[in-house]
């Protein structure tokens, strides 16, 4: 079965990786919020995993002068932002390839659980969040293993 996979805003090259051997179709970085880090760090990840596309998150009331910077020094694929903003965006930047809105994936929680509804309603797009490493290095990925290889990915 082939899942359309979002891991939302990464914060690491583990999670960027990851994403990868799950073969998520995309995977994205937070320019605002709580989640964001900064390009250079982007840059650094995105240096070392191949795959999924780029997609920038903008979580906050877009402030175009730094989406714009951004986008001069990043290879990036799409832009994710809430519904109320899209269009807004949209003639801003119109040379960008993908859109998409927060409302366009489901996150889901990563337990066998879940993976097993998912496989019962045969959700085919759904979205995982990232958290940061609280050690470098140092992250448990039990349960995301265990998560897919209940979709039978691993």
């Amino acid at each position: 079965m082939m899942y359309s996979i979002k891991f939302n805003h990464i914060q690491d090259l583990g999670d960027a990786r990851y994403a990868a051997a799950a073969l998520a179709e995309y995977i994205g970085f937070s320019i605002d919020g709580d989640f964001a880090i900064s390009p250079q760090s982007i840059q650094e990840i995105i240096g070392w995993c191949a795959g999924p596309k780029v997609i920038l998150e903008i979580n906050d009331v877009p402030n175009f002068e730094q989406i714009e910077s951004w986008l001069n020094i990043l290879p990036i694929d799409g832009i994710q932002c809430h519904t109320e903003y899209l269009s807004k965006i949209q003639k801003q930047f119109a040379d960008i390839g993908i859109w998409m809105t927060f409302e366009d994936f489901t996150t889901v929680k990563t337990s066998p659980e879940i993976a097993e509804e998912i496989l019962e309603k045969n959700q085919l797009q759904f979205s995982i969040d990232c958290l940061k490493e609280t050690e470098t290095g140092k992250k448990d990925y039990s349960e995301w293993n265990d998560f897919f290889e209940k979709l039978e990915i691993f």
